[in-house]
């Protein structure tokens, strides 16, 4: 009850399937954890199921409550680029820095695909060796390797040095630009009518370290 109690919150804060893997793994770890085979686990009752039941449905409530509710800070996570593509309803595939994708996925998909997200385990060796080397040595090569992806919009941090490799392209516009990060909308007539951020006029240029 005290995992449960422990891990199930802590899975819908970090909106990740925790929780729902430890409600399939709890019969293993009951059976196979000492502690969890005292009196109370090893004498079950309809009193007691009734307890654990009621005790865990308040917790699911309150968690769920919480993450419906939870602000999340623009400065922090792509918050305006989300409503920038969700208003002017921009699909395609996105190129995104890896701290962002699971934020980006659980408002975007499946309208939008993201390039990576922060299950590494998931993403395959070879995904991960070119996200990595367009941050560092190969960064002469990320308009093309987005090009091959067929990516629509990116979302990156400027400390991956892309912001003014991209800033120069023709074929993308900024939409979005803060002290931490830089976000284009490819141009094609689909987006012609997505407004395009004043880089200039915003005075970030000084402080953008790309």
């Amino acid at each position: 009850l005290a995992l449960y109690l422990l891990f199930i919150p802590l899975g819908y804060l970090s909106r990740r399937h925790v929780a729902q893997a430890f409600l399939v793994l709890a019969p293993f770890f009951a059976r196979n954890i000492p502690c969890l085979n005292g009196p109370f686990v090893s004498h079950r009752t309809q009193r007691k199921d009734i307890i654990f039941i009621a005790i865990l449905t308040v917790v699911l409530i309150l968690s769920t409550s919480f993450l419906v509710n939870a602000a999340f800070h623009s400065t922090s996570v792509p918050e305006k680029e989300v409503e920038i593509i969700q208003k002017y309803n921009i699909i395609g595939n996105v190129f995104n820095n890896y701290a962002y994708g699971s934020y980006l996925e659980f408002w975007l998909y499946p309208q939008n695909l993201m390039y990576i997200d922060s299950r590494a385990e998931t993403m395959g060796e070879e995904l991960l060796n070119e996200y990595y080397a367009l941050g560092t040595k190969d960064r002469d090569a990320f308009l093309e390797t987005v090009d091959k992806h067929n990516v629509t919009v990116i979302i990156v941090k400027h400390n991956m040095g892309l912001t003014n490799i991209i800033l120069k392209s023709a074929s993308w516009k900024p939409i979005y630009m803060d002290a931490t990060r830089a976000s284009f909308v490819r141009k094609t007539p689909a987006t012609d009518r997505v407004p395009t951020f004043d880089v200039l006029e915003s005075g970030l240029v000084e402080k953008r370290n790309s």
